[in-house]
Parts: structure tokens; sequence; C-alpha cells
């Protein structure tokens, strides 16, 4: 077997990538070669809910450092638009209440399909395919043209954005109080049954394990679904985890505390924002390891990898939705009032801009530093 630039070649029983000491393999037919594409492409710079399979909000791109202007504004005929994935050749994906849109740079409408009401951002998967949550209770994979290549009943009402691993397979957590893993090609590798009821996104960690919120507790799965552990936080979780750099995870809970786990889920930190959060709000870890949450009460707060406030930004308003973080560590957010701001790494805010809207999802930046906003309105507006 040999790897090469995002595929594997393989020709045997069984073809093998290991990532972070765990294996994830898909089998091949004896004698056949086979080239199977792996990874998620990095040129993609923003690939799922909360832009990586870690969630940590960060996006591959640079922002705007001078004042951006609107470009183009596109209206889905449909709610609550997700913050869109946005492939390595700028095409952008939207998950709605009606089911998933795909625009080019210039906010065409390239397809749109009627799959019902999704969950979260969609995923982009190693073939460049779109794997999306139908609230309903399916996984469906789609291609990047608009065809439905699958459709599998998962069991009960899907929470939150889809987890596509390096090998295709995709993590869904449903309503049946359950956590689901599916193959590349929609054929189910386990089930595994949660004692609490799955309240988001899970997240990939670099020990090569799925991270999963349930009520105010943390749980750690094998990538076959085994229970390896849990750790409770004392209050219902409303975002999180994400994964930082050194396999810290970090959680929000509905009391306004910011909680650090080390990756073996002890508590490592624990910081009081006093400010109001509520589930539409999250967070983002920039790339020196201070984490960066909206708060609900009116403020922007930024706390570094030692649980200590670094800097809190208190004169712009609340913020209902996420926040992203851009390769230099500028924070992008939207506040109440629709203001689209740029927060460099020290919290001084670099230019404001006026959307007109307001959103819960988090801005998101196209390979060429174009900002895309999903509004509560039913758009998607550019910036640049």
């Amino acid at each position: 077997m040999t790897v090469r630039a995002g595929r594997m070649f393989a020709c045997g029983a069984l073809a093998v990538l290991v990532v972070s000491s765990v294996a994830l393999a898909r089998p091949v037919r004896i004698g056949r070669y086979t080239e199977i594409p792996y990874g998620i492409d990095a040129a993609h710079s923003y690939a799922t809910g909360l832009g990586d399979a870690r969630r940590t909000g960060r996006v591959n791109a640079e922002a705007p450092r001078a004042l951006p202007r609107l470009l183009w504004e596109a209206r889905l005929r449909a709610g609550r638009p997700s913050a869109p994935a946005v492939s390595a050749d700028g095409i952008l994906f939207v998950s709605t209440t009606a089911g998933l849109t795909a625009l080019d740079q210039r906010g065409a409408v390239l397809w749109t399909l009627r799959l019902g009401a999704l969950a979260g951002t969609p995923s982009l998967t190693p073939t460049g395919d779109v794997a999306v949550g139908v609230v309903a209770g399916a996984l469906a994979i789609v291609s990047a043209r608009g065809d439905v290549l699958s459709r599998t009943p998962v069991g009960g009402a899907v929470r939150g954005a889809s987890l596509v691993l390096v090998d295709g397979s995709v993590v869904m957590p449903a309503f049946d109080q359950a956590v689901h893993r599916f193959d590349a090609d929609g054929r189910r590798l386990f089930r595994t049954a949660m004692d609490y009821q799955v309240v988001g996104s899970p997240a990939w960690s670099p020990r090569g394990e799925i991270l999963v919120p349930t009520a105010d507790r943390v749980v750690s799965l094998s990538s076959d679904g085994e229970v390896r552990g849990s750790a409770s936080v004392g209050a219902g979780i409303v975002a999180g985890p994400a994964v930082a750099d050194d396999g810290s995870i970090w959680l929000l809970s509905q009391d306004a505390v910011l909680h650090q786990l080390s990756p073996d889920l002890r508590l490592r930190t624990r910081t009081e924002l006093t400010q109001s959060v509520t589930p539409a709000n999250a967070f983002a870890i920039g790339h020196d390891g201070a984490v960066r949450v909206g708060t609900r009460g009116g403020a922007l707060v930024c706390v570094g990898p030692n649980g200590t406030e670094r800097w809190r930004l208190d004169s712009e308003g609340g913020f209902l939705g996420g926040v992203s973080i851009d390769r230099s560590d500028v924070t992008l957010a939207v506040n109440d009032d629709g203001l689209l701001l740029a927060v460099d790494h020290n919290g001084a805010v670099l230019w404001r801009v006026q959307t007109g809207n307001r959103s819960d999802a988090a801005p998101v930046l196209g390979p060429d530093g174009t900002i895309y906003v999903a509004t509560m309105r039913g758009t998607v507006q550019a910036f640049r």
C-alpha cells in the first residue's frame, strides 16, 4: 500500500490509514487495485461546522484589514441559513429549513435540493461531496453538482453538524440518545447509546477519539464507538467541545462558565464570563491558544490557555451567534445591531460594517478573503 497526495492506493484485503495512532480502514477486495481518497482537503477554507473536525472556529484564509464593502446578497427562499461550508474553489454550501443550496462566488444559486430541514453547517468529505444531517432523521451525501448519492436513515432526529473523518466515514448525533457512525457509502459502522441526550456537534481529538456533548457532560468514544470516559461540567453544555492544538478540550456551559479539560477529561481551568449565554453562542480557539467567546450579555471575551481573561470588548453590544478566527487570529463576529466586526488579537476593533441584518451564524471567510454572513432573514451576504 502507498499513500500519496491525498490518495491511498491499495491492492489486497484491507487498506488502512493510521492517523493519531488510530486505524481507520476501508475494505478492498483481494486482487483489486483501488484508489481511495482520504483526509479533508486543507484548501477548503471552512470545511464543516465551526471550521474543522476539532471545531476550533478557525478559517483557513485571511480577513480583510481595510473596511470591506458589500459585494452581493443572495436570497435563498428558505429560513435560517447555516454558516456556509466553503470549498477550495470557493463554492458555498448552505443548509436551510428547506434543504441544501450551493452558491458560486458571485452569489448565483447553482442548485437547490429540497431535502427538508437540515441540521448545522454542511460538511465536506474527502471526495469533495457534502454530508448533511436531515433533521427528520437521515444522513444525506450529496455531490458537488447537486446529485443525491445516498440517503440513510439515522434512527432519530439529527442534532448538530456531522463529523466527517479522514476515511470519509460520518459521525452523526441524534435525538434517539445515541451517536451513529456510517462509512463513506452509508453503511452503519456503529450506534452507541448515550446516558443523556446529545446536545451538539461531536468533535475529533488528536488522540483519535470522538468527543460528544451530552447534557452537562462530554463523552469520549473510540473510533469504533466504545465509551472511553466522560466528565461533567456541572451545568448544561451550550457550546463545544472544541479541541486546541495541545489537545485541551473547551466547553461553554449555560451558567456562562468556560471550562478547559485535559485530553483525559480532567478539569484544568474554570473561567466565569459574568455574561449571559445561549445555545446560539459559540466560541473559537486562536492559534495562540486563547478562546474568543461571543456572549449574549454584551461582550466579546478572550480567555487565555491558562484560563485567565486577556481582554473584554464590552462596547459593541451583545453577540447572538458564533465567531470565527482567521489565520492571523483576527476575530470576526456579528453583533445584535447587525454590525460585522473584525477584532485583532489584542482586542482592538479593526473595522465595523453594517449588514442590516441579525445573524446567529458565525461569519465565514472564502479562500480569497471574502466574508460570508448568513442572516436570519434567509440571505447570504458577501463582503470584501
